[in-house]
């Protein structure tokens, strides 16, 4: 009978080979779930020429800023800085004039392809954290079970849609991947890098980023608690190394809101932003409808319960102060909108919703923990004769149940909000062909510099994708740290003035705002005597675009 010094390498080539097996596994796990996603992306995006959600008004506007060369400008407003993460606009521009597409076809189509970088980033972080098992379940859940009947915007998942909110998913789990390595090796490089992922993600999108900031300052906190003389010296130091890197990578975008606009807000409605649904009154209602008692949420409950009872664990600790930021700064958003909260001045620092929003994610997160848990425990209590193979065979199981579920969910999963209601609004998107006119000729005639008096939503909607700037658009979109009253004001001043042809008024107050264009829905009235300076310049149906000056 050989000794078991000479089974050890075949013992090892065996593990090697059954290491490469299931990695092989996992892998085709990730191809297989990610492409059923992918299609249903695909198949909603593929032919259109404009997205649909309200918020691709900012960003369209944005992008042609920035494909101007104009990083820093306002979408809307001559003269104003930015005020929105400038990110995600700038890889569409970046996109856009490599490949010589439209910047409206590029934020239409091109999210079904990057916003596959969320579900390929909570897998590796899964797996990086918990091992293959939990990954797969993570994934799944993810993208087939939590989510629900919900549209993409109140839980995260994959969206084929460019959103910000979206393109920042990715970002905020390889920043989590980042702050576990930099407390898990200790080293100064580590925390610049992390401090590096919390800045990108910042550039991308403010919650994230928060979420980010608040689970490296929670587990920072208690190690500087725990600690004592130089080794808390080192740590506060480190943390200090990594807040450093995250301001130098967000300096681009900090110019503007803090060095130019001191964080002064004077229009708090983008921010104060409430999902309908979410108000205080009907928080519980909200919760009733979007978290309902499922299997998939007890298996993330009992995950949750698992990450605390290993609360000693690094990887859990990070999950739980990420939830934990989540929450608070979700109720936060809920509190802001009391009377008593505005009365203080105290704000929502960013919309609820958004936090609501990666806790799903995390729900997600848990399942995998709380499924490999469940998954130990049956092979535990699995009969003795399988051996050493009943972990392998209590996994396999549970996750081929895991699998035929989502396989049965998929039909419903085809017709979610994400691939169905938000394609019939983009096919909606310039159904007007007057106004798609009018968009040609503002691209075609105009410079970006150009301003243009127009109703509030033709501004947003036509006039600023154009690339070209208006004198106020709907205060939820507006710039927060320019007084929007004022603007709009003006705007309805400057209209009322141009259609009685009080010429003298007008123009004293046009200055103000460089108005080089004026959109009107009907001519001028035959009563008002056109002067000079005020030519007819384009002509569609009822729209009419008057030049102002020569």
């Amino acid at each position: 009978m050989p000794r078991p010094a000479e089974r050890r390498p075949d013992v090892r080539e065996g593990e090697a080979k059954s290491r490469t097996v299931r990695n092989v596994l996992a892998a085709m796990a990730l191809v297989i779930a990610c492409g059923a996603a992918f299609w249903q992306g695909r198949h909603a995006t593929r032919d259109l020429p404009w997205p649909g959600d309200p918020d691709f008004a900012r960003d369209i506007a944005s992008a042609e800023a920035i494909a101007s060369r104009h990083p820093l400008a306002d979408p809307f407003y001559r003269g104003e800085w930015a005020w929105y993460n400038p990110l995600a606009p700038s890889l569409v521009a970046g996109i856009a004039v490599t490949t010589g597409s439209p910047i409206p076809v590029v934020y239409a189509r091109a999210g079904a392809w990057l916003n596959l970088a969320a579900p390929i980033a909570i897998f590796c972080l899964a797996a990086c954290w918990w091992g293959r098992f939990a990954a797969v379940a993570t994934l799944i859940a993810f993208l087939f079970l939590i989510p629900g009947d919900a549209p993409a915007w109140i839980a995260a998942t994959y969206s084929p849609w460019l959103l910000p909110m979206h393109v920042g998913q990715a970002f905020c789990y390889a920043g989590l991947l980042a702050i576990a390595a930099a407390f898990g090796r200790g080293t100064t490089a580590r925390f610049a890098l992390a401090g590096v992922a919390i800045g990108v993600t910042f550039l991308t999108h403010a919650a994230p980023a928060l979420i980010l900031a608040g689970a490296m300052g929670i587990e920072t906190i208690r190690r500087v608690w725990i600690a004592s003389g130089p080794e808390r010296r080192q740590q506060l130091a480190r943390t200090l190394v990594a807040g450093m890197a995250a301001l130098i990578v967000a300096a681009p975008f900090l110019v503007s809101i803090v060095w130019h606009y001191r964080l002064n807000v004077r229009n708090p409605a983008p921010m104060a932003f409430v999902l309908p649904g979410l108000e205080a009154e009907q928080t519980w209602t909200f919760v009733r409808q979007y978290l309902p008692p499922t299997a998939h949420g007890l298996v993330a409950a009992a995950g949750f319960v698992l990450l605390v009872r290993r609360r000693h664990e690094l990887h859990a600790r990070l999950l739980l102060a990420a939830t934990l930021t989540s929450v608070a700064l979700f109720v936060q958003s809920e509190v802001a909108q009391s009377a008593w909260a505005t009365a203080m001045g105290v704000r929502s620092i960013v919309p609820g919703h958004h936090f609501v929003y990666y806790l799903r994610a995390f729900e997600a997160l848990a399942f995998g923990v709380g499924l490999q848990g469940i998954a130990r425990w049956l092979a535990a209590v699995l009969p003795e004769s399988l051996g050493a193979g009943r972990p392998r065979v209590a996994m396999t199981g549970l996750l081929t149940v895991v699998a035929a579920t989502a396989i049965w969910q998929y039909p419903s999963y085809a017709r979610l909000p994400d691939f169905v209601y938000e394609r019939r609004v983009a096919e909606r998107n310039f159904a007007d062909a007057d106004l798609r006119a009018m968009y040609d000729w503002l691209r075609r005639d105009t410079s970006p510099g150009d301003v243009v008096l127009a109703p509030l939503n033709t501004g947003q909607y036509v006039v600023g994708v154009a690339g070209r700037k208006v004198v106020a658009v709907d205060k939820l979109f507006s710039n927060p740290y320019v007084d929007w009253g004022e603007r709009a004001r003006d705007r309805d001043e400057l209209d009322a003035l141009f259609t009685r042809g009080d010429w003298t008024s007008f123009l004293n107050l046009a200055a103000k705002y460089r108005v080089r264009f004026v959109v009107r829905r009907g001519a001028l009235p035959q009563t008002v005597e056109r002067p000079e300076f005020v030519s007819e310049a384009w002509r569609a149906g009822e729209w009419v675009v008057y030049r102002v000056g020569k």
